[in-house]
């Protein structure tokens, strides 16, 4: 694993060299996809050697998020959507991986094949836990788990009642599962 720290002076600055860059193409350009799992407090506080051991295995790029807890935590779960595992979480870890523009269909298959055993090895000690939705993979086993969780029944009897043409529908949303893989026709 590796990590690298640059300081720049102000944010306009690392704005200007992550997106203004004149070599964007060359040094930032390439595709990139990304799954996560939120990190239960009680894992990170009675297993974090564990934990850590996870993450050394993962092939590839790994990011750490203190996204979680705090007052978040005292909020009833079945008064929101929100899945219940963002309840009991302290951080979350995305797994990612990449391909330059132009890649091959074979090299983006690979790179999609090894996102998923990435996310299998967070499973493995992350399992009672979700996926934070905007920093998820569209590739998920079970989006339903891991975006919605126990809510997930809730959410599709409310969406049966006001969306009852199921006219929205969204890759791994609410419903979804209902139509196939490009959400174009329902499946039978």
């Amino acid at each position: 694993m590796q990590t690298l720290f640059v300081a720049l002076p102000s944010f306009y600055m690392w704005y200007n060299a992550v997106f203004d860059a004149p070599d964007q193409g060359t040094q930032f350009g390439s595709q990139v996809e990304i799954a996560s799992r939120l990190l239960p407090y009680k894992l990170a506080t009675e297993q974090p050697a564990e934990i850590t051991k996870t993450l050394l295995s993962i092939d590839g790029s790994v990011a750490g998020n203190l996204v979680a807890g705090g007052v978040v935590r005292s909020v009833d779960p079945s008064l929101t959507g929100l899945n219940p595992s963002w309840r009991k979480a302290i951080g979350q870890f995305t797994v990612g991986v990449g391909w330059p523009e132009g890649a091959s269909g074979s090299e983006i298959l690979r790179q999609r094949s090894i996102l998923k055993q990435n996310t299998d090895v967070l499973d493995k000690i992350m399992t009672d836990s979700g996926s934070y939705l905007n920093e998820g993979s569209l590739y998920e086993r079970d989006f339903r788990k891991a975006y919605f969780g126990s809510h997930y029944s809730k959410l599709r009897s409310i969406k049966r009642r006001y969306d009852a043409g199921s006219l929205f529908v969204v890759p791994s949303g609410v419903g979804s599962d209902e139509w196939d893989i490009d959400s174009q026709c329902r499946r039978q």
